[in-house]
């Protein structure tokens, strides 16, 4: 009988917080599918339960919402680029990572375009913190009809 879970939830960024988000997912009852370009990035977030994809489209096409934590702005363009490119039904799209608003801003517009939600959710704490699952996220919408974004 298969293991019964909370939901699905994608993570594209396994590394120091993203695999941390994950591996506390999983360990709430999450079903986790996650995807990194860095191999041992991969492997950590396996042995922790988390389902790899192949890529960050592949995360997006098996889940409805999806976390990205991401080491630099690029690295988000390029993600969103790729999600958008792969012509899916409208996802919600939590992004972690600590860039300028202008850096998400440029990734929400290719998103949004597509047809996604772009939620931005920088965290607040240490990568020690987040293994923990103490870290601290805020939220803030980017609303379609409005320029920029709203902060809470």
């Amino acid at each position: 009988m298969a293991k019964k879970t909370k939901g699905t939830v994608g993570v594209i960024g396994l590394g120091i917080m993203g695999g941390s988000f994950a591996k506390n997912l999983v360990a709430a009852g999450w079903r986790v599918i996650g995807y990194d370009i860095t191999a041992a990035a991969r492997r950590e977030a396996q042995r922790a339960g988390v389902e790899l994809a192949n890529s960050a489209a592949e995360v997006a096409a098996a889940a409805p919402i999806i976390l990205t934590s991401l080491p630099k702005p690029q690295a988000l363009m390029d993600t969103a680029r790729k999600i958008a490119a792969a012509k899916l039904k409208g996802k919600i799209i939590a992004e972690m990572s600590t860039f300028t608003i202008s850096d998400k801003e440029k990734a929400e517009r290719v998103l949004r375009k597509a047809g996604h939600t772009v939620i931005d959710c920088p965290v607040s704490g240490t990568g020690s913190q987040a293994k923990t699952g103490i870290s601290c996220s805020m939220r803030a919408a980017m609303p379609r009809r409005s320029r920029g974004c709203a902060r809470c």
